[in-house]
């Protein structure tokens, strides 16, 4: 497993152990976290910096940083050489992937999935209606054959979502424009498994939505935003974010974490806490992944861009671009104060198997009707980061 290797050999701090993973898995974190390896029972922080999307292709690893006015993308290969590029014409990266032997990323500040060429310049750029970040584009996949994205919904102008997005959220082909899923709140990270069945983490309303032939179920997860997801044989691998309102909480109640689903019974058995605020995606590494291999169906989505046009592309093998973490960060950080003593799993203790107390699995409208969940009492329609924060991506 070459890029394993190449990311392990990055490792910054030792961040906690776990049990009871056995896939590999890469999450991405922002407020310049960075990325996060589970290999081996062992969770090591390798990278720094703001990242959002993830992306595994030919053995290279793809990475985006947030930039609201420029893409910025890294890539790594086996070798464990580290280049960027940069682009002035698009911005916002929330997610790439290359689909049908095209590189598409999705601008969200401009409204757009443009397509990249493998030099950098944009080849194609589809733009979605509305000025600015109307729709709040953000995920891809591909759902047989088709190129999806999930969005905010249908609005005009820029961030008209904003207080306006409990049910507005929608999944829509990126070529005939065609919903697929509506009814969402702030929806993220749709994914199809290859028996079909289809997922979504309908971010807002704090729950997964697993479509099986139109029966859909949910996993909700109180007190977290679920962004970022991915899945092995076994499991569903979801990346839960803490409260958008870190402001009212106290910062032990107020951490992130990847939980661990069981992908058939959709049962939670485990949730493993990070010294995060905000995680973006997830990224499950296949056993088999070398430097021939292509990126699995189930590779989460985004990464982006770079342009040679305007644009200032650096490669630099020796370039980390990236922040330290603060000497206090551990893994042993904890859920809300209204978690029981089964919610987590610290970073440095055994796996329990068990389902949170305040995880369930409820029933939901089907695909193609109007999700009527609410959001929880706790938040609001102003939900966001703290003043103070320095970056913050939907």
């Amino acid at each position: 497993m070459p890029i394993v290797q190449a990311l392990a050999e990055k490792s910054i701090e030792r961040v906690g152990t776990y049990q009871n993973v056995p896939d590999t898995v890469l999450v991405s974190a922002q407020h310049d976290r960075g990325m996060y390896l589970f290999h081996d029972g062992v969770i090591n922080r390798v990278s720094r910096g703001s990242i959002t999307g993830l992306w595994l292709d030919k053995g290279i690893l793809y990475f985006a940083y947030v930039s609201h006015d420029h893409a910025r993308i890294g890539q790594l290969n086996g070798d464990g050489e580290i280049s960027f590029r940069v682009n002035t014409e698009v911005g916002d990266i929330h997610d790439i992937r290359y689909f049908d032997g095209k590189f598409y990323a999705v601008s969200t500040v401009t409204n757009e999935i443009c397509i990249i060429a493998d030099d950098g310049t944009l080849v194609e750029r589809l733009q979605f209606p509305g000025s600015g970040d109307a729709w709040h584009l953000n995920c891809l996949d591909d759902w047989n054959g088709r190129l999806v994205v999930s969005a905010f919904g249908e609005f005009d102008w820029h961030r008209q979502w904003k207080g306006n997005y409990k049910e507005h959220g929608i999944v829509v082909d990126v070529q005939t424009r065609e919903t697929l899923w509506k009814g969402l709140s702030q929806p993220h990270s749709p994914k199809l498994f290859p028996d079909g069945t289809k997922c979504i983490c309908d971010s807002y309303a704090q729950k997964l939505l697993v479509d099986r032939d139109g029966d859909v179920k949910g996993v909700e997860f109180k007190g977290k935003y679920p962004r970022g997801l991915s899945f092995g044989e076994q499991n569903l691998y979801v990346g839960l974010s803490q409260s958008r309102r870190v402001d009212m909480l106290k910062a032990e109640e107020a951490k992130a974490g990847m939980a661990v689903v069981d992908r058939h019974s959709l049962a939670v058995k485990q949730f493993i806490p990070l010294p995060v605020v905000e995680i973006y995606d997830v990224l499950v590494i296949p056993a088999s992944a070398t430097a021939a291999d292509m990126a699995p169906a189930n590779a989460t989505v985004t990464d982006v861009v770079s342009a040679n046009a305007t644009a200032t592309s650096v490669v630099s093998a020796s370039a980390t671009g990236t922040d330290v973490a603060p000497a206090s960060a551990t893994g042993t950080d904890v859920a809300p104060a209204s978690a029981t003593a089964t919610d987590v799993v610290s970073a440095s203790a055994t796996a329990t198997d068990v389902a949170p107390s305040n995880t369930t699995v409820t029933d939901v409208a089907p695909a193609n009707t109007t999700v009527t969940d609410v959001a929880p009492a706790n938040t609001t329609d102003t939900d966001g980061m703290p003043a103070n924060a320095t970056t913050q991506i939907e």
